[in-house]
């Protein structure tokens, strides 16, 4: 019986963790089409972060607002509705 020191391939992470990483000799296009890849992914990384960021700064002065007196009763609600929304969406964006 082999211990899983003896056994590599069984103690291996199959996390992706133990894939091989290489350089491998590519084309230009296959350069350029990474490149793309990766300015695309990061524009929406961007966008996401900055969405969050303004999420959070609509619900702190809404909940301000709401917060003080002399607000009507219809636009109380509205805003309660809103900021419901606002905390439903960013509950969604803290799911792994």
């Amino acid at each position: 019986m082999k211990s899983r020191f003896e056994d590599r391939w069984s103690s291996a992470a199959d996390d992706g963790a133990s894939c091989l990483a290489g350089v491998t000799m590519t084309r230009a296009s296959d350069d350029a089409e990474v490149g793309q890849l990766l300015d695309a992914w990061y524009r929406e990384r961007t966008e996401r972060i900055e969405c969050s960021l303004v999420l959070e700064q609509a619900r702190r002065l809404i909940a301000g607002l709401v917060a003080e007196d002399g607000i009507a009763p219809e636009r109380r609600r509205q805003a309660d509705r809103l900021l419901r929304s606002i905390r439903n969406v960013q509950k969604r964006e803290q799911r792994p």
